[in-house]
């Protein structure tokens, strides 16, 4: 059977006209549309932004946690500080001196070098029993210049002779988790200690006999463990004799005085004589007051006590 298309009808364009027909009978007219059904098959404003605004606020935050993410994942660590010397770089240094003078075996060279000397030295023609590291210099990232004292005895006949201190400057890189010398250790002059002038300006008088008996007094006290030391320094001084005494007696040599800062301090240089007789010199500086009960240590020091900043 064939239908000719007029038997169907106009087609159906669109569903809401679908959903017309069907729900109409054409024995009825159609119902006029009212303002509130044609609200409800327009979207509105209120309803966009229902469905919309949170997929923006979602899209906004993703963004944001992405972009954060990144640049936490390209930060780049900070840079090594120059002037860092790293725990070790010392101690290989003295290691590598005392090596390379006392000509050890190219085996041993190679745990501190990868380019042995081509003269080596001969072995045991020194003996090197000490060695300290006095200095480092910062010449690149990872790389050092350290300044080596070594105490050097010579081959003579029937041993060793007297020792004499040599300095000797080494290059040394960082190479992964140890160090390596570049290069031969370069013999360089005896450093000089500098002085801050005037450091000891202030304490040039020397002391009148009553503080003179007080000072060696006062380290019988701390030192030999003859005297009362509460009696002999201030209250609020944290001084107390030392135990076991170091000394069997204390013999001061001088003593200088002066203001230093607003208070009043005397440098004494002095001899320990220990149980056995043996001697050693030393030097103290002592910060005096004056009490209603006479002269008192108030503070003790190894050294000249700090300058004011306009010195």
């Amino acid at each position: 059977m064939i239908t000719h298309p007029e038997a169907l009808g106009s087609p159906i364009t669109d569903l809401d006209d679908f959903v017309s027909t069907r729900s109409h009978s054409p024995c009825e007219p159609d119902p006029e549309p009212s303002d509130a059904a044609n609200e409800q098959s327009r979207p509105g404003a209120g309803r966009f932004l229902w469905w919309v605004g949170p997929a923006i606020v979602v899209a906004l935050i993703s963004g944001w946690t992405i972009g954060r993410g990144t640049r936490t994942a390209i930060a780049l660590p900070s840079p090594p500080v120059l002037n860092e010397t790293p725990n070790g770089l010392m101690g290989f240094a003295e290691m590598y001196v005392a090596a390379h003078l006392t000509g050890a075996g190219a085996s041993t060279m190679r745990s501190f070098t990868v380019d042995t000397p081509a003269a080596a030295v001969a072995a045991y023609d020194r003996y090197v029993s000490r060695t300290a590291a006095v200095g480092a210099d910062t010449i690149g990232f990872g790389y050092w210049t350290v300044t080596v004292a070594a105490d050097v005895l010579r081959r003579v006949d029937g041993g060793y002779g007297a020792g004499t201190v040599e300095y000797f400057e080494v290059a040394v890189a960082e190479v992964g988790s140890g160090f390596l010398a570049t290069a031969a250790p370069l013999p360089v002059p005896t450093p000089v200690a500098s002085v801050p002038f005037g450091i000891y300006a202030d304490l040039r008088s020397e002391g009148n006999d009553s503080v003179l008996t007080f000072v060696q007094e006062f380290l019988d006290a701390y030192l030999a463990g003859s005297g009362r030391i509460p009696r002999l320094v201030t209250s609020d001084a944290d001084i107390i004799a030392i135990t076991p005494a170091p000394a069997e007696r204390i013999e001061v040599t001088s003593v200088r005085v002066g203001e230093v800062g607003g208070g009043t301090w005397a440098t004494a240089d002095a001899v320990i004589i220990d149980q056995a007789g043996a001697t050693l010199p030393m030097a103290v500086v002592l910060r005096l007051v004056t009490t209603t009960g006479g002269m008192r240590v108030a503070e003790i020091l190894p050294g000249p006590p700090a300058l004011p900043a306009n010195s």
